[in-house]
């Protein structure tokens, strides 16, 4: 049994493809450990309830021992976390509306905030993504912080946040909201930008509410953009199931308003390395959700296998992205946020410093 062969069965099951009796055909741990791994317990509920599964006893579901106990509790306490984050959600938007500072929920938030999941508590989210002007970033900060959110302290070998404010949170309350600049880092900016989905946002009515949120193309390009880019996914061979799911159970409606072509062009113009997570996006969609995406695929079928040969490999595929990450994690802009060098001799040096702590730890980890 390969892990692939279990991301098949767990897609298969979040789709409903084939009926599932008693156990999974590959058994329940592996399955409930991936579909954990990719934040899918709660969409795995959802979909078995779908099927006809029933409500397990409060008795049961309170025992936590079965499979299916796991997954309802989990669906249940992402109920009241989503509720939570729903509420969250709409009074930051009316306090920065009142602010006079343009917001636009994006990702999940836009998601959750224009009704688009069947199942909103389907999907897990642990913060809020929210666009606004950058001249106005500090504005929309000191707003919030009036409603009692504060910041959110980083640690220190955290990824340079080029693109966000520190992550806020009000104190009882389940999450935080990440206020952006910008929808991607600056090294993915080509992709999508900040006015770029300011000029393609709509003015909707949400609940009695007026409300600016990203149009159908800007919502597709960022689901897979930040699943194959912002966070190297194609790049890492890394399989995105979550935003797969996201993609599968968003459905046809959303797909249909995309301009597919104007998607296409925004992958392709950033060469090979956009071409190849677009491409490596669809025939996953394909394969694993059965939704037919209409751009190419040319060497999409290459990064799929190859992503599986990882899955199969986990300490190869450990070994690789550990290489093929080296790049982004020596970046310059990094290297001057934590050893304050990001020019010259005094980068390289920062370079060779950060190697050799990443050699040391590894080596201290492996001997524990």
């Amino acid at each position: 049994m390969t892990n692939a062969t279990i991301a098949r069965e767990l897609a298969d099951m979040l789709t409903g493809r084939r009926e599932h009796v008693g156990d999974p055909a590959v058994g329940w741990t592996p399955i409930l450990d991936l579909a954990a791994e990719h934040q899918l317990l709660p969409a795995l509920w959802s979909a078995l309830r779908r099927r006809g599964i029933p409500e397990l006893p409060p008795v049961l579901a309170r025992a936590q021992r079965s499979p299916l106990a796991i997954l309802s509790s989990r669906h249940a306490e992402n109920v009241a976390r989503t509720s939570d984050l729903r509420a969250q959600l709409d009074r930051i938007l009316d306090t920065l509306e009142v602010a006079g500072i343009d917001a636009i929920p994006f990702k999940g938030a836009h998601w959750l905030e224009a009704d688009l999941l069947p199942d909103p508590a389907a999907r897990e989210m642990v913060d809020l993504d929210v666009l606004v002007p950058s001249t106005l970033a500090d504005d929309a900060e000191l707003a919030l912080s009036r409603i009692g959110y504060r910041t959110r302290a980083e640690p220190p070998d955290a990824e340079p946040t080029d693109h966000q404010l520190p992550a806020m949170f009000a104190p009882g309350r389940t999450g935080s909201v990440e206020l952006h600049a910008e929808p991607m880092v600056a090294f993915r900016r080509r992709l999508l930008s900040a006015d770029e989905v300011r000029e393609r946002a709509e003015t909707v009515v949400v609940d009695h509410m007026k409300r600016r949120l990203p149009d159908a193309t800007t919502a597709m390009t960022l689901l897979i953009g930040h699943a194959q880019l912002q966070e190297d996914g194609a790049r890492l061979l890394e399989l995105p199931l979550r935003a797969l799911h996201d993609l599968h159970a968003l459905g046809p409606a959303l797909r249909s308003d995309v301009d597919w072509d104007d998607l296409t062009h925004r992958f392709h113009r950033l060469g090979s390395g956009g071409r190849v997570a677009l491409a490596g996006f669809a025939v996953s969609a394909r394969e694993y959700f059965d939704v037919v995406l209409p751009v190419p695929t040319t060497s999409g079928a290459m990064w799929l296998r190859a992503t599986e040969e990882a899955l199969a490999r986990p300490r190869a595929a450990d070994g690789y992205r550990q290489a093929a990450y080296l790049p982004r994690a020596l970046r310059a802009e990094r290297m001057g946020r934590l050893h304050g060098a990001d020019r010259g001799l005094g980068l390289w040096g920062a370079r060779l410093t950060h190697i050799g702590a990443g050699a040391v730890h590894r080596l201290r980890r492996g001997g524990r």
